[in-house]
């Protein structure tokens, strides 16, 4: 039994509660003191509240009630929380189970609580050496028992890798009957090879499951020589209780589909198999209730045999992704009648012309233009392995603030479009970048970020920059080749008089913070990798170049750097203002990014610059950012 309260605890309890401000920022204040001494002062008060705080939270945690004085029905569910919350596989790797060594009465519970042990994996010990295989097998095949016996007959979600075939044989050979007999399955995720899964899908198709309502099933390693493997028409017939479909590299009849609410079908390009679109648009009128859909179709999927009287009508889709060739995406999708809002992703891997992507550019502007007159911000996507060439605009509650990491992080948002084409020549890339322009609501569009981009031609930015008269801010990342290419653009214009086409470069560090290494490195050893180093020289140039256009008279307004901290902590941002110490801030990012947010103030920019522009300018950057 706890404790009760003195009245010494409750006077301890009071001076947390009832502090009072540092006599010095009292005093500081009332003198009216300088910007120096208010802000040493103001840092201790900071300092001096984030205790006080941390004192109030730990009397609140005092007073709680412990958890193992909970009821056991609230500790089941806090224990399969905390078990979740771990990580998207946390429930299947059984890494939770630590907790059944915290107490005799967590045992108990978790022994109780089904829903810990309905996740169940069975991948055969195809890399393992010690103990041997079969060993192993009997260790998989004892814990996997152990887990349908606690878990009862409630729904069980599994999840099977099958790689290797002379493992799959003797792993799931030797255990009759399988894990769906009787069925509690509720969820299935295979990946693996041809074989091994052509005999899961047969083994499925033996048994019926009245609870199966996920299937995943991705083909990873594909044999030659040997059947596709296919989902029997039986399957789609007994099972209707599935709404989530997903296949890789798996054949299935789209006749068969009906009342899904997730369905992704994925298959190379270069694929020889067959696919009717007329058969895909009838499936998804059967399933009013689909809420994403995925589908990726082989260069052989034929397009409509002719313009359908009436579209597909799909009210409660929040996301459409599809990928192939022009002529079988683009018909498809006008056949679409989507809500607004609805995020559309268009993948076109056939190299077209620009002009033969206007009835799709249309149509992408006048859903777009159903919530929103205008676009605000665009970003660029474009790689050198794929040379594919994207353009995405967002929503303006999207990407109202691209310093934030979970949101630049969110590549497959909801009402986002992303429009891409396999592009070979330089050319052609800059004229698909002014069609799609030209027919996009962009004239009041402020921002412009290539961070997606490892490069991007001048030619194509000078294109870029033709269509967006209102552009304000250009978001670029340390380490990539397309930073030197505007770099050189800016430079082209500033020889001939011409001002930048923005007033503000935003410099995301998340780059360069990535390829840095490990985040347990220590700081100054990553401040020696290359990727530190690339980010350094880029900060020079742009600086460099700032100086130069400010000599112009045709000065940055200024220079923003976004996510130069570990991403996944929450440091403080540091906002820099005319008086305080520049050192500070160029020490900050030679030694590793260590403040979050950095902002140059415009009057602190111009009269660094000023200074550069008197001296060495080069000589003068390295010391600031040496010292």
């Amino acid at each position: 039994m706890a404790r009760q309260w003195s009245s010494d605890d409750y006077a301890r309890l009071r001076d947390v509660i009832n502090d009072s401000p540092l006599p010095e920022l009292v005093s500081a204040i009332s003198n009216h003191s300088n910007r120096r001494i208010l802000a040493r002062s103001l840092n201790a008060e900071l300092q001096r509240r984030e205790k006080h705080l941390q004192l109030i939270r730990e009397y609140c945690n005092l007073l709680s009630a412990p958890i193992h004085t909970l009821p056991p029905e609230l500790l089941s569910h806090i224990l399969f929380l905390s078990a979740d919350g771990e990580g998207p596989d946390s429930l299947y790797t059984l890494g939770w189970t630590r907790y059944l060594l915290v107490c005799r009465r967590w045992r108990d519970v978790a022994y109780s609580t089904p829903a810990l042990w309905s996740f169940v994996s069975l991948e055969p010990p195809e890399l393992f050496t010690f103990p041997p295989p079969t060993k192993h097998n009997d260790l998989i095949l004892r814990r996997f028992s152990a887990q349908c016996r606690r878990n009862g007959f409630k729904p069980t979600h599994m999840r099977i890798f099958l790689y290797a075939p002379q493992y799959d044989k003797e792993f799931f050979g030797s255990y009759q009957p399988f894990p769906w007999v009787p069925s509690s399955l509720s969820s299935l995720r295979a990946h693996g090879s041809t074989s091994g899964l052509t005999s899961i899908l047969a083994r499925m198709e033996t048994h019926h499951h009245p609870l199966l309502s996920h299937l995943e099933v991705r083909l990873i390693v594909a044999e030659r020589q040997k059947p596709r493997p296919f989902i029997a028409d039986s399957f789609f017939s007994r099972h209707t209780t599935l709404r989530e479909l997903v296949v890789v590299g798996i054949i299935i009849n789209f006749g068969l589909l009906h009342n899904l609410r997730v369905l992704e079908v994925l298959h190379p390009y270069n694929d020889d198999l067959t696919i009717e679109v007329d058969h895909i648009l009838d499936a998804l009128s059967r399933c009013p209730t689909l809420r994403l859909v995925h589908l990726n179709l082989p260069h052989n999927a034929t397009a409509l045999h002719g313009p359908r009287r009436q579209g597909v009508h799909m009210p409660n889709v929040e996301s459409i992704q599809f990928g192939g060739s022009r002529a079988t995406i683009t018909p498809l999708l006008l056949s679409l009648h989507l809500p607004a809002g609805c995020g559309i992703t268009m993948t076109s891997w056939d190299e077209a012309q620009p002009q033969d992507f206007v009835p799709l550019i249309s149509y992408l502007k006048a859903h777009y233009c159903r919530s929103y007159t205008s676009i605000t911000d665009i970003r660029l996507g474009q790689t050198d392995t794929s040379r594919l060439f994207e353009i995405i605009w967002f929503p303006p509650a999207t990407w109202s603030d691209p310093s934030r990491s979970e949101v630049r992080k969110q590549s497959e948002t909801t009402s986002m479009i992303r429009l891409s084409n396999v592009v070979s020549q330089l050319g052609v890339c800059a004229e698909f970048a002014a069609v799609a322009l030209s027919h996009l609501p962009v004239s009041d569009t402020k921002t412009l970020d290539m961070g997606l981009t490892t490069n991007c031609h001048p030619a194509v930015l000078r294109s870029i920059f033709e269509h967006l008269p209102s552009l304000r801010a250009v978001v670029v990342s340390c380490g990539q080749q397309h930073l030197s290419q505007f770099l050189e653009l800016l430079k082209a214009r500033l020889a001939v008089r011409l001002p930048a086409p923005v007033q503000q470069i935003t410099i995301d560090a998340a780059n360069a913070i990535e390829e840095s290494g490990p985040k347990s490195r220590p700081i100054a050893a990553r401040a020696q990798s290359t990727a530190f180093r690339k980010a350094k020289k880029d900060f020079e140039d742009i600086l460099s170049y700032a100086s130069s256009a400010k000599a112009a008279h045709m000065p940055l307004d200024i220079i923003d750097v976004i996510n130069d901290g570990d991403l996944t902590n929450d440091p403080a941002i540091v906002n820099m203002t005319p008086g305080a110490s520049k050192k500070r801030l160029w020490r900050a990012l030679s030694t590793g990014f260590r403040h979050n947010g950095v902002m140059r103030n415009k009057a602190v920019v111009e009269a660094e610059l000023e200074r550069a522009h008197r001296g060495n300018e080069r000589e003068s950057l390295l010391e600031e950012l040496n010292a």
